[in-house]
């Protein structure tokens, strides 16, 4: 009889350890989605970061190509200037 007792102890101890086991890989795995949905939006976050950089450097580059052409525009205006200045000395 005291075996029974005992076999039966040891059952629902183990039920109940199963039970705690299972509620606690919930909770794991609960935290891990968490985290996971946490990492996400930081890497979506520094991905934007990054694209705007990015943008930020093209337009940059954009308006530098710009000016150089307008650089060159203006050489080959003062260019065009001093020719007509050589030309009008020789008159």
């Amino acid at each position: 009889m005291i075996i029974l007792r005992i076999g039966i102890i040891v059952f629902f101890l183990l039920l109940l350890v199963i039970i705690l086991l299972m509620l606690n890989k919930r909770r794991v795995d609960h935290y891990l989605y968490k985290r996971e949905l946490k990492q996400n939006e930081l890497d979506r976050k520094s991905e934007i970061k990054r694209l705007e950089l990015l943008i930020a450097h093209e337009e940059s580059m954009l308006e530098s190509a710009v000016d150089m052409a307008e650089h060159e525009s203006r050489l080959k205006e003062i260019h065009q200037l001093k020719e007509e200045i050589k030309q009008i000395e020789r008159h």
